[in-house]
Parts: C-alpha cells; structure tokens; sequence
C-alpha cells in the first residue's frame, strides 16, 4: 500500500517521538486507546479580523482534514512497538477530531491504558 499523504511519515515519527520520551515500559496486555485530534481551522471560518464566523462549520467534515479512520491508524502504527506490543492488543477505542480552539496547537492527545 502506499501513502498519500506527504506530512504521514513526519507525524507518525513525532508521536513514536512523544511516547518514547515517557519512557514506559510496553503494553503487552488488552489495551484501551483514547484519541482527540486537533485540527485547524482554515482561513475561510474567519473574518478579515480573525473572529470566527457565525456559520463557520462546528465539526470538522471535509476530506481534506482527513478521515477519523486513517488519522487512528496513523497513531495505531506510531503506538506499536514504541507504547504497545501490537495494535491487536487494543479492545476499546474512543476517537474525535475536531477544530482547535482558540490558542490550542493543532495535534493529537493520546492515552492507552490497560484493561483489567
């Protein structure tokens, strides 16, 4: 399979990144993974003064934001081997994008925890 996506490999490489830096030991047991992704918005949901519009889409539905599916997988490949030992282990997920808010950097929280 090949990527579209040029930014891809640069963003799976900060996440292995991040969650090496927290120098936790692997996950090897069932797993659960929460996933908010923090898109911006683009120039167009402003006005020429930088207020938001009133019709400014809430959700974040276009294509070019990129679909939940590819974005979690995206992280799930990152995740493996670096946070857990394998995708498989995860049983649970719970993941949203939406648009930044104001004064937030786009990117993405990520919490894996074990399932008892």
């Amino acid at each position: 399979m090949i990527e579209s996506c040029k930014r891809l490999k640069s963003w799976r490489d900060l996440i292995k990144k991040k969650v090496l830096e927290q120098k936790k030991e692997l996950i090897t047991e069932p797993c659960e993974v929460h996933i908010c992704f923090r898109l911006t918005r683009p120039k167009v949901h402003f006005t020429s003064k930088g207020i938001l519009k009133s019709n400014a889409p809430k959700h974040v539905v276009t294509k070019n934001r990129g679909d939940l599916d590819k974005l979690v997988r995206a992280c799930f490949d990152s995740l493996t081997l670096t946070a857990i030992s394998d995708d498989a282990t995860i049983v649970q997920l719970n993941a949203k994008k939406r648009f930044c808010k104001e004064n937030e950097e786009p990117g993405a929280q990520i919490l894996v925890l074990t399932v008892k």
